[in-house]
């Protein structure tokens, strides 16, 4: 019986999720392709920025990430990066 209550559950945040998905047009994946308002599809954040496609919510969410790091480095913790550091990944 508690079972079947957890499983209900389980499947009611799946379902959730989903729509959450197809809300935002987002197909899951790699995520190294992303979609614009328009639906299209476009290759990372560096491209869709090239060409001023990106959705707004991705913005500020880079905006958000890019603020914390100046504020720690503000604060002389670590997070803000040093001259010459590079960041993990392809794009700096």
């Amino acid at each position: 019986m508690e079972r079947g209550r957890e499983e209900v559950e389980r499947e009611e945040r799946r379902r959730r999720r989903r729509e959450r998905r197809d809300e935002r047009g987002d197909k899951g994946g790699k995520g190294k392709t992303r979609r614009d308002e328009g639906g299209e599809m476009w290759r990372g954040r560096r491209e869709a920025m090239r060409w001023g496609r990106l959705g707004r919510r991705e913005e500020q969410m880079r905006g958000e990430v890019l603020r914390r790091e100046g504020e720690k480095r503000r604060q002389g913790q670590e997070g803000g990066r040093e001259e010459g550091e590079r960041r993990k990944g392809g794009r700096d």
